[in-house]
């Protein structure tokens, strides 16, 4: 059973369900500089004109997406509670499909998710802001953001038996979202907004990303030295559409999860990539569009 498949049955959004499209992303982590030029847009394979896209700096810092993309079957910096050891993604950071969108797949999603350290006391909340999911796509290689803003999730068993799970205990802080997990569980999230649809050109690369930290259970500021109780990372599915059901794996095949790193006080960035260093190098210093695609 991998964490990519899991999906609430109580929550039609469940690992980035379906309805709505996303909204167009949040600018937490980019700032408009420019408009796209026409010839880039026309070349994306999108419906949309370049009228429509706004080319937006990349503000992650180069040293932090170097650990977020870090290769496939990295070691996990530690054990999450309650993931059973035979789960191939129990140990470190698992390619799945990756960047071959398989047949009859029309839409992708991002996810996080975030366990307690296994033998770490149970007593740290996490807070997480700037989710968003960058594409890769196209002869151009172009590089879009397709999901962004705001997350919602549940308490899952760590085992995700059953998929059974609960309302977590989540508050909005600023622009971020304070996570406290019930002791044994795991907190599973997704876009808020939706699932996003695919652009019918060939995808290059992936990229799942969010800022997050520890903090104490009631929200104040826990010391640089504090020992850290909380791992977190990032998944990504394909969908056969931005609205089809969960049917047992059979309309989400998994993309890839990423390493679960331990969470510290400080704000860090935190995610996953499938893209090639040559493509993240042109994401770093060409930048993004914002969301063009249908």
């Amino acid at each position: 059973m991998a964490l990519s498949t899991v999906c609430l049955t109580f929550a039609l959004t469940a690992c980035g369900g379906g309805g709505d499209e996303p909204a167009v992303p949040d600018t937490e982590a980019a700032q408009a500089v420019a408009q796209a030029d026409t010839a880039q847009a026309a070349g994306s394979g999108g419906v949309a004109t370049a009228s429509s896209a706004t080319r937006l700096s990349f503000k992650v810092p180069l040293s932090q997406m170097t650990q977020v993309a870090t290769p496939f079957d990295t070691p996990h910096e530690a054990q999450g509670a309650g993931v059973p050891q035979d789960f191939d993604w129990a140990q470190a950071s698992r390619l799945r499909a990756g960047n071959s969108v398989p047949a009859g797949i029309g839409a992708v999603t991002g996810w996080g998710q975030l366990f307690w350290i296994q033998g770490a006391p149970q007593d740290q909340a996490a807070e997480i802001r700037g989710n968003q999911t960058l594409l890769c796509e196209g002869p151009t290689r172009r590089w879009t953001r397709v999901q962004g803003g705001g997350i919602e999730g549940a308490a899952f068993r760590p085992d995700f038996g059953n998929n059974e799970a609960a309302p977590a205990q989540t508050v909005a802080v600023l622009d971020a979202t304070r996570v406290r997990m019930p002791a044994d569980r795991a907190y599973h999230w997704w876009p808020q907004g939706g699932r996003a649809a695919l652009p019918g050109s060939q995808v290059c690369g992936l990229v799942v990303l969010f800022e997050a930290r520890a903090v104490a259970t009631d929200g104040s500021t826990l010391p640089a030295s504090a020992a850290p109780s909380l791992l977190i990372g990032a998944g990504a599915d394909y969908w056969t559409s931005v609205s089809a059901p969960w049917q047992n794996h059979q309309t989400n095949p998994g993309l890839a999860l990423g390493q679960l790193r331990k969470l510290t006080p400080d704000w860090r960035w935190y995610g996953l990539s499938t893209a090639s260093s040559a493509d993240i190098a042109t994401l770093q210093s060409s930048g993004f569009l914002d969301r063009t695609v249908p």
